[in-house]
């Protein structure tokens, strides 16, 4: 067999074989320059490649950089938006006692305003400080602002609290306690409560919403974070007028204001409109416990929002 031959037949390149040869070439350059010096190259001509040949060298030179970043954005040890995330409170104290002290005095003091608010409130529900450890009763109170107001709380002694506590305004304020009115009270009135802070607050008044007002104190147990234990401190200061209530008509009402209310599911919702259409605006609540589209526990419930 010629050796030329042999030579020639699996040492020569056809001019693809070639060009690709040449691709690889630079893109094995351009990777080990980049990884090792970290330089932006300047642009290769490409004259001479075809389109395809363009595109693939623009698609892994784009690759590999944004590969590169994403290495270095994850070896960072925190991202910069978190550099200034904790803030520390600054408070400027002076002596105060937290029994008597006004808003003003406080916000001077630098108190956050949601703090300033339900130590207010707390005073007005009757609660009082006998030492500075009180103080981290109230809630928004932590270690930090404590540890810079500490030293300058000075409290009367008890005696003179309760005396004084009895001469003043926050003793005509228990009354308005005595006196709430479930349907109209606002979220404000309900965090003199105790137990009852905002959040609960706002949960309660937007339960009110839903159900069209409250017809008993006990439905409020269907409001989450309301428990047995608030419940019984301060049922004795509510009222109920159930003329308040918002009712749902049996002929007129919207499927989505049926559906709305939290005492009935899509199932008990579409057969009252079943029997409504069946009725044709003769609806009524006798009607509707006679037929028995609803059980009785959910009749049980909705009746007081219902109507002809």
């Amino acid at each position: 067999m010629d050796m030329k031959w042999l030579i020639k037949e699996y040492f020569s390149f056809s001019k693809a074989e070639i060009r690709i040869s040449i691709l690889i070439s630079f893109i094995l350059l351009f990777a080990i320059l980049l990884n090792v010096f970290g330089l932006k190259l300047m642009p290769v001509s490409t004259d001479s490649l075809s389109p395809n040949e363009k595109d693939e060298i623009d698609a892994f030179i784009n690759s590999f950089e944004l590969s590169q970043i994403e290495s270095l954005e994850n070896k960072r040890p925190y991202p910069d938006y978190k550099k200034n995330e904790v803030i520390e409170l600054q408070l400027f104290p002076v002596e105060f006692d937290p029994n008597t002290a006004d808003v003003m005095l406080l916000k001077e003091i630098g108190f956050p305003e949601k703090l300033i608010n339900n130590l207010v409130r707390y005073r007005m529900a009757g609660g009082r400080f006998y030492s500075s450890n009180d103080l981290n009763k109230i809630y928004g109170m932590n270690k930090e602002i404590f540890k810079q107001v500490e030293a300058f709380i000075q409290i009367e002694n008890t005696q003179s609290i309760d005396s004084s506590f009895m001469k003043s305004d926050s003793v005509k304020n228990i009354s308005i306690i005595e006196n709430i009115e479930l349907n109209i009270v606002g979220i404000t009135e309900l965090t003199i409560l105790k137990g009852v802070g905002e959040v609960l607050a706002e949960r309660i008044v937007k339960y009110r919403s839903l159900l069209g007002g409250y017809v008993s104190e006990k439905q409020l147990l269907e409001v989450y974070g309301m428990n047995d234990s608030i419940l019984q401190i301060n049922k004795i200061n509510f009222k109920i007028d159930t003329g308040e209530i918002k009712h749902l008509s049996l002929n007129n009402s919207s499927f989505k204001e049926f559906l709305r209310h939290p005492y009935l599911e899509m199932n008990d919702v579409k057969s009252v409109f079943e029997l409504r259409e069946y009725y044709k605006g003769e609806l009524d609540v006798e009607l509707l416990n006679q037929t028995k589209v609803l059980s009785d526990s959910t009749f049980g419930k909705i009746l007081p929002y219902i109507e002809k």
